[in-house]
């Protein structure tokens, strides 16, 4: 059976040796899980960058969809004009030209 060590004992032998060869073992783990969550905010980082371009492209993917849209009702207006100014208002109080 082990014997209890004296609290003099324990102290003076702490003091005895450096704190970073006595918890080397400690400041080891640190700096696995200090680069762990490095990594871990790296990744999420760049998930966020991700989701951000996709968002982007798809508004700018329906950027181009309006202008065709727009496009499009330019070209029925139009169309529209040249059917009414071709038929005869005579009698009708608005001018279509």
């Amino acid at each position: 059976m082990a014997a209890l060590r004296r609290t003099p004992a324990v102290i003076g032998q702490l003091f005895w040796h450096p704190f970073d060869v006595r918890f080397k073992n400690i400041e080891e783990r640190f700096e696995f899980h200090r680069q762990n969550l490095r990594d871990k905010i790296g990744v999420l980082s760049l998930n966020q960058a991700v989701g951000h371009s996709q968002l982007l492209t798809n508004e700018r993917g329906g950027v181009a969809n309006l202008g065709t849209d727009l496009k499009e009702h330019v070209r029925l207006l139009a169309e529209m004009k040249v059917s009414i100014n071709s038929r005869d208002h005579s009698g009708c109080p608005y001018d279509f030209s």
